[in-house]
């Protein structure tokens, strides 16, 4: 699972760039308490997953994307949460 989740994270890092510029990336590992836009904080340990990401914006509610996330999984969750559109996302019909 390890090895999946760093062979698309660079992937996702593409889409972040490409798709959600402005938004904030950063890794964090177990032991973290990192500050998020919402304006809570989160602790890398109390994580409902050992590995994934957090959503957070000012004015919402995180979101946890637990396990590994490929990058149109990802591409379609960001889509959603900050309402804009991804190339990574494929079109619903």
């Amino acid at each position: 699972e390890l090895y999946d989740f760093k062979y698309f994270l660079p992937l996702i890092q593409q889409v972040l760039k490409r798709d959600f510029p402005g938004v904030e990336y950063r890794l964090a590992v177990q032991g973290d308490l990192i500050r998020l836009p919402d304006g809570s904080r989160f602790n890398v340990s109390n994580a409902k997953a050992p590995m994934g990401i957090v959503l957070s914006a000012k004015g919402k509610k995180r979101i946890e994307l637990r396990g590994v996330q490929t990058e149109n999984d990802f591409g379609c969750a960001a889509s959603a949460f900050f309402k804009r559109p991804s190339a990574a996302c494929p079109k619903k019909r």
